[in-house]
């Protein structure tokens, strides 16, 4: 009887032990489109504050693939294609955007940087993704169309 108790004790230790974790850093790259239309042009005029760096943060506690804790203000990203199944950095990442730009008077993050640490625990069952990100504010003046 007390093997069987030291053998699951035992077991029970290296099934909580067992967790392996990600580092990423990465940043915002404008797609290249393969046809190329005409169109009108929208632009607008920028004031860039480069006299210091936003930061933002996020985390999010996933468990079976749903999300047990972590920031529910997204920054809506239009390119972000949409998954069932995944996702969830992007999700975190736009959970950090949101935080940087939060309460301040930037309507835009220039240069974003992404740090992503992503923590799984037990064989992937418990995930933890801490996201932060750096970048420029900006505030949009004026829209034009050429």
């Amino acid at each position: 009887m007390k093997k069987v108790v030291k053998m699951m004790v035992f077991g029970t230790i290296i099934i909580l032990m067992s967790s392996c974790s990600s580092i990423s850093k990465s940043g915002v790259v404008a797609p290249v489109s393969a046809l190329v239309t005409p169109t009108k042009e929208i632009k607008c005029d920028v004031d860039l504050d480069n006299s210091k760096q936003l930061i933002g943060k996020a985390q999010q506690w996933y468990f079976a693939g749903i999300r047990v804790t972590g920031g529910n203000n997204y920054f809506e990203n239009l390119n972000q294609q949409r998954s069932v199944l995944g996702g969830r950095v992007s999700k975190a990442q736009s959970c950090a955007m949101y935080d940087a730009l939060e309460g301040g008077q930037y309507d835009m993050l220039v240069n974003p940087q992404y740090y992503n640490v992503t923590h799984s625990y037990l064989f992937g069952l418990i995930k933890h993704y801490n996201i932060t990100v750096k970048g420029y504010g900006a505030k949009i003046t004026n829209i034009h169309q050429k």
